[in-house]
């Protein structure tokens, strides 16, 4: 357990359907690890948190969290890795804190989808908008403009 002294500790707890909790603390509170760094709701609806990588990541990647509590790259073709909790929003290095849209519009000008299609996880954080043959079909969101993805991460289905 580690103690916590500061003005505002919040309790981030991770519920149904990849959405998350915060709830206030007190100022001084003994609380397990949790990997999750920040959570924070900016405008538009869209929520972001930031997790420490296990491996290094690009941006614009579709990202899962292994049992050692570190993010890595989701595949279709895994089971380990098909449990998607959002997209990376920039590029980290190994052991460092990437930023991860779980809910919302992100937007990347690399980016060239058929507008009200559904984009799915492929192999090695990849996206696409094809279903790959892989061993689950994830769907992270809906296609809203060719280059923006409304994320709404789905339970990842077994089709073996």
């Amino acid at each position: 357990m580690t103690t916590i002294q500061t003005q505002t500790v919040y309790d981030i707890e991770r519920i149904a359907e990849n959405r998350y909790s915060v709830q206030q603390m007190p100022q001084t509170y003994n609380v397990a690890y949790t990997p999750f760094a920040v959570v924070a709701t900016s405008g538009g609806g869209n929520t972001d948190i930031e997790k420490i990588t296990g491996e290094p990541i690009s941006g614009h990647k579709a990202i899962c969290v292994k049992a050692d509590g570190l993010v890595y790259y989701a595949d279709a073709d895994d089971e380990e890795t098909s449990g998607v909790i959002g997209i990376s929003r920039a590029a980290a290095g190994t052991g460092e804190y990437v930023p991860i849209r779980t809910i919302g519009e992100l937007q990347h000008s690399g980016w060239s989808w058929i507008v009200g299609e559904p984009v799915y996880v492929g192999l090695t954080g990849g996206l696409t908008q094809s279903v790959t043959g892989a061993e689950y079909v994830i769907i992270v969101g809906i296609a809203t403009v060719e280059d923006t993805i409304n994320i709404e991460v789905q339970q990842p289905i077994f089709i073996g």
